[in-house]
């Protein structure tokens, strides 16, 4: 072999070792990333899931409390019709006292006959959807929970936890209600020190019952037809414990249904 030739080899060697080298370099440095952005995302996952579990278990106690209220309100009412003080009674229960705005009950008409709101000018809710959906003939004892709305006594946004008020016979003898204050979740994220999340609290019928930090939010439709639907129970897509986390341009979300109660829960954070 020529010196030049040996020269010209020895360069292309060199070359290709070089190439070589760095092949393996830039592997590494992609597989470091590529493990890096996994661990990223798990990380992600987790702490999105562990923020909707807790605000789910948050909102299922709190939904039992309300009911619990609605149902204990109601039979003191049944009981002695002319002298329950629903306020005295609700003055004594502290977290019923941290969620609800007001307790009242109205007879059959829709008159306001008890409140929990001192002072309160006398009031008909005949028109409200949470009066109506119990007012008609041999409608079942089921809990009703309202879209937000301003509250006709305590003048703020609330969601309306109901029942339906039967006199023995079975005929209509009013509505028993709870006011939940939707800006009570904001206390919830204070109180878990989560920096940066989002969380929603969403009925069936798509509408937002609360949201934090973006309470403007409330009232909103849920756009996403295709959680709810699955939710629902009629979706093809079986979720695994009642839970499904969507990863997107903008945010990682978890959802999942509070049971017993037609809401589910949205919580996630921005990526």
């Amino acid at each position: 072999m020529k010196p030049r030739d040996w020269i010209s080899a020895s360069v292309v060697g060199h070359a290709l070792l070089l190439l070589c080298t760095l092949g393996v370099i830039w592997g590494a440095i992609g597989l470091n990333l590529r493990g890096e952005y996994l661990l990223t995302v798990q990380n992600a996952n987790e702490r999105t899931a562990n923020l909707a579990q807790t605000f789910e278990e948050t909102i299922s106690r709190s939904a039992d409390v309300m009911d619990n209220a609605v149902r204990f309100s109601r039979e003191s009412y049944l009981r002695d019709r002319d002298h329950f003080d629903i306020g005295r009674w609700m003055r004594d229960q502290a977290v019923l006292m941290t969620l609800a705005a007001q307790l009242a009950i109205t007879d059959a008409s829709g008159t306001v006959v008890t409140t929990s709101v001192t002072g309160a000018a006398p009031a008909n809710l005949a028109d409200r959807e949470h009066f109506r959906v119990h007012a008609t003939a041999n409608a079942p004892d089921r809990l009703f929970i309202s879209k937000p709305m301003m509250g006709r006594l305590t003048h703020r946004l609330t969601v309306q936890f109901s029942r339906r008020i039967s006199n023995p016979d079975g005929s209509f003898a009013g509505v028993a209600i709870a006011s939940f204050d939707p800006l009570v979740l904001g206390s919830f994220q204070r109180a878990s020190q989560i920096a940066g999340g989002f969380t929603m609290l969403i009925g069936f019928d798509g509408v937002i019952r609360a949201a934090e930090p973006d309470t403007a939010r409330i009232g909103e439709v849920f756009r996403q037809t295709d959680i709810i639907e699955e939710f629902k129970g009629s979706g093809v897509v079986t979720l695994p414990d009642h839970n499904v986390t969507v990863l997107n341009d903008s945010a990682i979300i978890d959802y999942r249904k509070v049971p017993g109660y037609d809401l589910f829960v949205a919580a996630g954070f921005p990526r």
